[in-house]
């Protein structure tokens, strides 16, 4: 619940903010801005693995109660962490000398990305040893602590960004909210991580070559995945600032934000399944590990296709009345709608194949998964690089539709169901299935209903969505939900509603 909060907040955040940033920005001042955080959001990769490892340590450790090997375990990680943060502010001071040369940004912006980049670059210093605490709260399967601090940062973030801009401040104020922002999340995770677990004691004399090989081993896996997954996800707005120029990124960045937040909404609901998978492995009990999985296909599925079909139904209308026509007319290589269709169509396996990705984590078999993520991302590398010359911005979108799609929908599934001895009839039928024919209903609907009428105007918009997102939600209620299910979600809206009448 605390998950689908942050989404919605998310979304409506962007929703009212982003035309406002490239109303005041511009479109190759919000380039800029949107390139170099693609660039230092690489950090990820810098951790090498070693969050994910907390989160499952702290899981499993946690399962059969051996608490000095967890201190040892995230007293390593933090301590390592830190020693890289202090390297990659180093390394990203000299990046943001050179953040001009590496694209066409022009000359009166060069000196605001550059001090953008420097302060981003202290956050990622920052942010690698105390993300530790949330990794922590996430292994305790506590995660609604995380997800919900960050929700009310999100909104008390974005509001400060508005008040910002309207100050006239730039980039670097941007960097610095951010910056703010995070360090109340960190505090917040920090005393819930000492209330979780008491006798957690971090400390350096902790720190030990034994945990840190046992977090290579699981991490390494993951150190991988992230690059691969940087890759796919975030090299194509490099290529694109690279070959085509910083106002490019602009177009580029919308549809590409739409389907990030499609994934969002599907990863905010399998996440929550790993320290699960975690904790069920670890204690051997098979026959609840298949039934959470299956469960889990079913609900991740159940939201992925829908959203999928309203994305491709309703994204052009939406995209040109949120900021305006000319981002989905005129020439096609150069419409947002269009990198819109190719990267939603191409990412749809990647959403439902999502559940399977954190069964792989939490049972910590990865070997099968890195192999694919090198073949993808090189794949993607090779594939955005010549299209971009050819095409344009929907060739760096091919780039990544081809092997994301090949990889997820023809290698990934048969794997999944070889490996934990899954037959393939239960799957569709306790899985699968019901989304499917699900997805098929919602296109009718909602494809219908935009030939029938075009959503020209936010009251038409409005109504439609509203019409097609209805029978959606009465035909999950319906044919999707079990008994049980249906039954509970009833009982959740009852004791809500009885709360706010009281």
């Amino acid at each position: 619940m605390s998950s689908t909060l942050l989404f919605v907040v998310s979304v409506v955040s962007t929703f009212f903010l982003s035309p406002y940033l490239i109303g005041t920005l511009g479109d190759a001042r919000y380039g800029t801005w949107t390139l170099v955080a693609q660039m230092t959001g690489y950090y990820a990769l810098l951790d090498f693995g070693t969050r994910g490892a907390v989160g499952y340590f702290v899981a499993s450790l946690g399962a059969k109660g051996r608490s000095d090997e967890l201190s040892s375990v995230v007293s390593t990680a933090f301590f390592t962490l830190l020693g890289i943060g202090v390297v990659v502010a180093a390394i990203g001071g000299v990046l943001a000398f050179y953040l001009p040369a590496l694209f066409s940004i022009p000359p009166e912006f060069e000196r605001e990305a550059r001090n953008a980049m420097l302060v981003l670059v202290m956050t990622i210093a920052i942010t690698l040893p105390f993300d530790v605490w949330n990794a922590t709260v996430n292994g305790c399967r506590r995660g609604y602590i995380v997800t919900l601090t960050e929700t009310v940062m999100r909104v008390v973030t974005s509001i400060a960004i508005a008040i910002v801009l309207y100050m006239g401040g730039g980039l670097v104020a941007l960097a610095l909210t951010q910056l703010v922002g995070k360090t109340v999340v960190w505090a917040v995770t920090f005393r819930a991580t000492r209330r979780l677990i008491p006798d957690l004691r971090v400390r350096a004399s902790s720190w030990s070559k034994a945990s840190l090989r046992r977090i290579a081993g699981y991490g390494g896996g993951n150190f991988v995945i992230n690059i691969c997954l940087m890759v796919i996800n975030r090299m194509d707005l490099l290529v694109v600032g690279a070959v085509l120029g910083v106002r490019h990124v602009t177009f580029y960045t919308i549809g590409q934000m739409l389907v990030a937040y499609a994934s969002g909404a599907v990863s905010n609901i399998t996440r929550a399944f790993t320290m699960h998978f975690a904790h069920l492995h670890s204690s051997g009990d098979h026959e609840r590990l298949r039934r959470l999985y299956l469960d889990g296909v079913r609900h991740s599925a159940t939201v992925a296709i829908p959203l999928t079909v309203y994305l491709l139904a309703f994204g052009s209308a939406f995209i040109s009345l949120w900021l305006g026509p000319e981002y989905v007319t005129g020439d096609w290589k150069m419409r947002s709608d269009v990198i819109l269709g190719i990267l939603i169509l191409g990412k749809l396996p990647r959403f439902v194949q999502s559940i399977s990705w954190q069964l792989l984590f939490g049972a910590h078999k990865v070997a099968f998964l890195t192999k694919l993520q090198v073949a993808e991302a090189s794949a993607n590398a090779a594939l955005s690089l010549s299209l971009v010359h050819v095409l344009g911005m929907p060739g760096v979108a091919l780039g990544t539709f081809f092997p994301v799609l090949i990889s997820n929908f023809f290698f990934l599934p048969p794997y999944i169901l070889r490996e934990f001895g899954f037959t393939f009839r239960e799957y569709i039928s306790e899985g699968l299935g019901r989304p499917l024919a699900l997805g098929v209903a919602v296109s009718a609907i909602s494809f219908g209903l935009t030939q029938a009428v075009p959503p020209t105007s936010w009251q038409v918009f409005m109504s439609e969505a509203a019409v097609a997102g209805g029978v959606g939600l009465l035909l999950i209620g319906r044919f999707v939900l079990t008994s049980s299910e249906r039954t509970l979600v009833m009982t959740l809206i009852s004791r809500r509603l009885g709360r706010a009448r009281a």
